[in-house]
């Protein structure tokens, strides 16, 4: 108990703010959603996401990429999540096909919450390898907890949370280690790849500083626990799920448009794909990111160019939903954190303003998309600059980096 007291102290901050995004989330859902639809009304994508994490606990993996199912990536989310949901189940608790009362979210809501915090620890353990105040860090705690209850709880997805968290315990590994972490670099990242393949954005900017021959030392546990969760359902049903990892369709009715919308193409029964626009912006990401950390891969460059990659990704989606900007909001934050409150406030401003704003569901792009876009890279140009003019001192970690190319 001593123990655990001394280690939630040192991380107040993502304490506090987990604790606080757990009542607000759960006051949300069974307090605003029941009196406004009178029944617990929760998060479609979540209830999707519960509803295939309990047909795993039963061994059916063929409901992964079923018919009705609404994944479009490796189902790591849906694992962690079975033995929880199957413990409820057993104990009763209800689903949504049961009634509007539906008490398995008893279980789902704090599970959900609880994974998505991790992205909080995640920054905040950067924050404390940069010695950054208590202040400044529980700012930055309170200020990323928005983005990280709007995820889970208006969109239903913990998963990019995760998945982020994953890829900054990458990158600290590295820094502190140099090519001793790599390893465990390589299995961080694979753990974020298999919640959400995003996370790949986050491999070159972590392994440039090395060269080619770390691309083989890491190869393996980047893709080994996304392959190890796919080839069960792949086998069980190939088709659906190959269609949806390469495909990615989705119901462009239920989206916001962008002006990249019209690229996507067309598969039939009103769904379209975002396939070929998310590997023409992963590709242009890596690039970005070899070539900027194979020259400078201090902790705060490798972080900025994350950053921009995630930029990229939202810029040219071809449908836009409000938590796909989470990764480059929590990383502006913890960045302009580290820089002073001016940087700071600004960014918690656009942060704020992107939340805001991508929470609503845009047929017509109107100022919407190009607001959204205006903030985001605002908040780019913003961390950016004292980073790339070395006006900020590379983290003293960063300095015993020992190559192996």
């Amino acid at each position: 108990m001593r123990r655990f007291l001394s280690w939630a102290e040192v991380r107040s901050a993502p304490v506090v703010a987990t604790i606080g995004i757990t009542v607000g989330g759960l006051g949300y859902s069974f307090g605003w959603m029941a009196l406004s639809h009178r029944g617990w009304v929760s998060v479609s994508d979540l209830w999707n996401s519960a509803g295939i994490a309990l047909a795993l606990a039963h061994g059916h993996w063929s409901a992964v990429y079923g018919p009705s199912s609404q994944v479009i990536s490796p189902p790591g989310l849906e694992v962690l999540m079975s033995p929880f949901v199957a413990l409820g189940h057993a104990a009763g608790l209800r689903s949504p096909a049961h009634g509007s009362s539906a008490t398995l979210w008893l279980v789902v809501a704090p599970v959900a919450i609880l994974i998505a915090s991790t992205c909080l620890f995640a920054l905040d353990a950067v924050a404390r390898s940069w010695n950054i105040s208590e202040r400044r860090r529980t700012a930055l705690a309170l200020v990323a907890s928005i983005g990280v209850v709007s995820a889970v709880m208006f969109w239903g997805h913990p998963e990019d949370c995760l998945a982020l968290a994953f890829v900054l315990w990458a990158a600290l590994a590295v820094e502190r280690r140099g090519g001793a972490g790599l390893t465990r670099a390589g299995w961080l990242l694979g753990c974020g790849v298999a919640c959400q393949p995003l996370a790949l954005l986050a491999v070159a900017p972590v392994v440039a500083r090395f060269g080619w021959r770390a691309v083989g030392r890491i190869i393996v546990p980047v893709l080994l626990p996304s392959l190890a969760l796919v080839l069960p359902a792949l086998s069980a049903a190939p088709h659906r799920a190959i269609r949806a990892l390469v495909e990615q369709p989705y119901f462009p009715p239920a989206e916001s448009f962008t002006p990249f919308s019209p690229l996507a193409p067309s598969l039939g029964h009103g769904l379209h794909s975002g396939g070929p626009m998310r590997l023409l912006a992963t590709l242009a990401a890596v690039a970005l990111g070899w070539a900027v950390c194979r020259r400078r891969h201090d902790l705060a460059v490798v972080l900025l160019t994350m950053s921009l990659a995630f930029g990229i990704r939202v810029l040219f989606e071809t449908e836009l939903l409000g938590f796909y900007f989470l990764p480059v909001i929590a990383l502006c934050l913890l960045l302009a954190s580290r820089q002073g409150w001016p940087a700071f406030g600004f960014c918690a401003t656009a942060a704020i303003v992107c939340t805001v704003l991508g929470n609503r569901r845009e047929h017509t792009i109107g100022l919407w998309w190009p607001a959204m876009m205006v903030a985001t890279f605002c908040m780019l140009a913003v961390v950016a600059w004292p980073i790339l003019s070395r006006r900020l001192p590379a983290s003293p970690q960063g300095r015993n980096t020992t190559l192996i190319a």
